[in-house]
């Protein structure tokens, strides 16, 4: 855990950004494949019809070694200008594409699915706390997308994935911050709810 580190967000952003970026190869697909291992023995997950994943970028956990002992429907967000975000389906018909930032994402003509249908959310996230607290990249799409979140229960069920060393003491709470139910690092399952 960095407990000693920065606690301004912009600063925690950026040194664990910069962390992330510094990961050996081969020890960031070990904790992708560890990270499986544990994710398959959360029964939400291995009940999960349609699963919300993402495409690692900049460092981030792979959730791909995760996706392909999953049996579920894959979607994938598509970020709109005006900071919305949308889950459309993943699969070969539908050629990615890169978005303004660089990431691949399904087109707009790939089938769409409701939030609410989505069982489970396997989100990206440059730090967390125990609490759940997650720091993203800043643009807010999650908190945005998954804001009904505040006020109801899942689903979806939001897990962060991370890597061990994203863990943070504590970030603290800004209003429109959605918490996440679980974080899976290589080192486990942390169970929030």
């Amino acid at each position: 855990m960095n407990s000693t580190g920065p606690s301004d967000p912009s600063e925690i952003r950026r040194d664990m950004k910069k962390r992330r970026r510094s990961m050996d190869v081969a020890v960031a697909l070990d904790h992708g494949e560890r990270v499986a291992r544990h994710l398959v023995g959360i029964p939400e997950i291995t009940q999960a019809r349609n699963i919300g994943a993402y495409i690692a970028f900049g460092g981030e956990l792979d959730p791909a070694p995760s996706l392909a002992l999953l049996t579920a429907s894959t979607y994938l967000p598509l970020v709109g200008e005006d900071f919305s975000m949308a889950f459309k389906l993943s699969n070969l018909d539908y050629p990615m594409v890169a978005n303004r930032y660089g990431i691949d994402e399904p087109p707009a003509s790939a089938p769409s699915i409701a939030i609410d249908e989505l069982d489970v959310v396997l989100v990206p996230l440059v730090a967390f706390d125990r609490r759940g607290a997650r720091l993203g990249m800043g643009a807010g799409y999650y908190d945005r997308c998954f804001a009904f979140r505040k006020s109801e229960v899942p689903p979806p069920l939001l897990i962060g994935l991370a890597h061990g060393m994203q863990e943070v003491e504590l970030i603290e709470p800004q209003p429109w911050d959605v918490a996440l139910d679980l974080i899976v690092t290589e080192d486990g399952v942390i169970r929030i709810i």
